[in-house]
């Protein structure tokens, strides 16, 4: 039998032609079925302008905040990957929404390590990501390249504030891994102050904090660190997921964990 075609007065259609199509990868898909999932930041889908780079938080549509010398942020593209990074040395960043910080949390990002971070004499100091509530920010990964003192020469490290290898502010150190993008897990459970990470989906390693995280009712997490010139420096952050809650405190979790980890690694092509 013939169709029929009903129109509805005064409903707009979700999709038209020319509209660009919504992709989702592999990481998309695996954190959407997490239920604690709280914010999806995408270079690939934010935009560069004349003062800097905008964008929004693919999980809730609010818009990503500039902080400091916002000007300075730029879009660049590695390897085939758009990132987040910064047209000169300067103190510049891009916020989540306020409340974006969580006592435990549960980070997954694709991070670029510039060459000139990796090669540089002195200290690249470089921060990823962090979080600020006024008086509490913490540096939530952190790069200090090889003329660190105990760094090794070539270790990605995670600390819980600003200054690392000191009795109260203890850190994960780990080897940098080949490639020009690493995927990063970062998992924080505030009951039991354990703070993990792991790079390319290798083991977790592990330290206790002494004190609780307090990001207060408006803290967020910022892209880069627009509290110093050190910030994103030579390097760049890719796609970021975060969670509201340790994934890694329950078995269910993990395995949640390591799918988005997987799926983000299969996005950037890593083996």
């Amino acid at each position: 039998m013939p169709g029929q075609i009903i129109k509805l007065s005064g409903v707009t259609a979700a999709s038209t032609v020319g509209v660009p199509r919504i992709l989702m990868g592999a990481a998309d898909k695996a954190a959407l079925r997490v239920s604690s999932l709280a914010h999806v930041v995408s270079p690939k889908s934010m935009s560069a302008t004349s003062s800097g780079v905008t964008g929004r938080c693919r999980a809730t549509g609010k818009k990503l905040v500039p902080k400091g010398v916002a000007a300075d942020l730029q879009l660049r593209t590695v390897g085939g990957f758009t990132g987040i990074g910064l047209s000169r040395l300067s103190a510049a960043g891009l916020a989540l929404p306020a409340g974006s910080a969580t006592p435990s949390y549960t980070i997954v990002m694709a991070i670029q390590m510039g060459q000139s971070d990796i090669d540089g004499a002195t200290p690249a100091n470089l921060v990823y990501t962090s979080t600020d509530a006024g008086a509490d920010v913490a540096t939530i990964l952190r790069y200090y390249g090889k003329a660190y003192a105990g760094s090794g020469g070539s270790d990605l490290l995670l600390a819980s504030g600003s200054t690392p290898y000191t009795a109260n502010t203890p850190a994960v150190i780990k080897p940098r891994p080949d490639g020009a993008w690493i995927i990063v897990a970062i998992d924080y459970n505030d009951v039991t102050r354990v703070l993990s990470m792991a790079l390319n989906g290798a083991a977790y390693t592990a330290v206790t904090k002494p004190a609780n995280h307090a990001p207060g009712a408006g803290g967020y997490f910022t892209i880069g660190y627009p509290n110093s010139s050190a910030s994103l420096r030579g390097s760049m952050l890719g796609d970021l997921y975060l969670f509201s809650d340790s994934l890694l405190k329950t078995p269910s979790g993990q395995d949640q964990l390591a799918a988005v980890v997987a799926g983000l690694k299969s996005d950037y092509g890593i083996q």
